[in-house]
């Protein structure tokens, strides 16, 4: 099994390009990484799981990326 900070190194390697101010919210970048890394960690080692997992995230993400380009032209 990967070590946590390996996980956390790895997901941030993986990051967006999309800038985001994490002064907007009460959490800092390394803690929300490691609060949601442990959680990550926990999950069962299904391939299907985390499979299905990862497409709910990125389905999320250019949902999300979408409101935000939108919001930026009508802004």
């Amino acid at each position: 099994m990967i070590s946590l900070n390996d996980l956390i190194e790895l997901a941030k390697e993986c990051e967006s390009q999309v800038s985001f101010s994490w002064g907007e919210v009460n959490i800092s970048r390394d803690d929300a990484y490691r609060l949601l890394g442990i959680s990550v960690q926990e999950m069962p080692e299904d391939v299907n799981i985390l499979k299905a997992t990862i497409l709910s995230l990125l389905v999320e993400n250019m949902v999300l990326h979408i409101d935000a380009l939108r919001n930026m032209r009508n802004g």
